[in-house]
């Protein structure tokens, strides 16, 4: 019991650093009926001046969880989301998550893509930049990447291991690289 009441009291000041860090670039929205917000070790928040992270109650951030935005960008995370340890969500322009959803450990999630052409290095040639938008009950399992320009609409399982690269429909099973459907549900 007092292992667990000093594990949120740590997370409590962790949040109250980035807090005290970012200022009003870090919204978190506090709900004294809903679970709290927590923050686990190794957190990494990186927001630049023009951009933002939301964070709704009882959004549960584990361990060494990465969340960066640039250029304006925003990440939002609803209500009561889970995001596992060693995930990391890098935004250019917004990735938006809905409520409810479990995105398992070393999860990435992108609103970009290098941009590659036939002349010129690829490390100069920039970015192609894409919203993310995942509804409310969304699974997403180990080692998933999700690539810019992409909607997962509600109650969806995504694979272990799997590739989103285009839009996957409500209440379905997706795996795979890319991923497409293997079952309704």
């Amino acid at each position: 019991m007092i292992t667990k009441i000093c594990k949120w009291m740590v997370s409590a000041l962790r949040i109250g650093y980035f807090k005290i860090k970012y200022g009003k670039r870090l919204i978190l929205q506090i709900d004294k009926n809903a679970k709290p917000i927590y923050f686990g070790k190794g957190i990494k928040l990186r927001i630049d001046k023009n951009s933002y992270i939301k964070i709704e109650p009882g959004v549960y951030l584990s361990d060494f969880t990465t969340l960066e935005c640039y250029s304006g960008g925003s990440i939002e995370l609803g209500i009561s989301t889970f995001i596992n340890t060693y995930s990391r969500l890098i935004a250019l322009k917004s990735i938006t998550l809905g409520g409810n959803c479990i995105i398992g450990t070393n999860v990435s999630i992108y609103d970009h893509d290098h941009e590659y052409r036939k002349d010129g290095f690829i490390k100069d040639q920039g970015f192609i930049i894409n919203s993310v938008n995942i509804e409310k009950d969304v699974w997403i399992g180990t080692n998933a990447v999700v690539t810019q320009n992409t909607h997962i609409k509600e109650h969806v399982i995504i694979g272990a291991n799997s590739i989103v690269t285009k839009n996957i429909p409500s209440r379905v099973v997706c795996a795979g690289s890319p991923a497409v459907i293997i079952k309704n549900i």
